[in-house]
């Protein structure tokens, strides 16, 4: 359910937009860590149905959100590393992605100097992965997304980007 989608991502939005306020309060949080953050919000909206760590289709996936009757929203967690870091986790979301599933996201924290460069190249990295279908949209400033085909089938699925500036002045 798009909707449903929509409004998930809206929270984390929120959620991540009062912390890029103040991200000194996260400096030294690893990439797990700021994941637990998600998940403990998360979790008090869905009655604790978002988990860590979950195991899907090939592997154990960031975060593992069932929604409602079987709707599985599946996560992937990274702190910004470069272009080809983001397409190997475009690959590995694709892996814990199944034919049922019609969304993934892919969540990154950046902790560099230059943000809006960053934000400037997501669109051209997103397009020039391998299986970029069609579809890219920039939501907001932060939020991206675009239609991928799963791995070895021509099933297309929506993935949706959230980039968080965490850079807190400090190198």
């Amino acid at each position: 359910d798009r909707a449903k989608v929509k409004d998930i991502l809206e929270v984390l939005d929120n959620q991540f937009r009062s912390i890029e306020r103040t991200p000194r309060a996260v400096k030294t949080l690893s990439e797990e860590n700021l994941r637990d953050l998600l998940l403990g919000n998360l979790n008090s909206l869905f009655e604790g149905k978002a988990t860590g760590e979950t195991f899907s289709n090939k592997g154990k996936t960031d975060i593992y959100l069932n929604i409602d009757q079987g709707s599985i929203l599946v996560f992937e967690c990274k702190i910004w590393g470069g272009k080809q870091l983001l397409w190997n986790t475009i690959v590995q979301l694709r892996e814990y992605l199944t034919w049922r599933h019609n969304f993934g996201v892919i969540i990154i924290f950046s902790r560099l100097k230059n943000f809006i460069n960053l934000l400037s190249e997501i669109p051209g990295n997103i397009q020039e992965s391998k299986s970029y279908k069609h579809g890219y949209r920039k939501i907001k400033d932060n939020h991206f997304s675009a239609i991928h085909t799963l791995e070895d089938t021509d099933k297309e699925v929506e993935i949706h980007y959230l980039i968080f500036n965490l850079f807190c002045g400090e190198e």
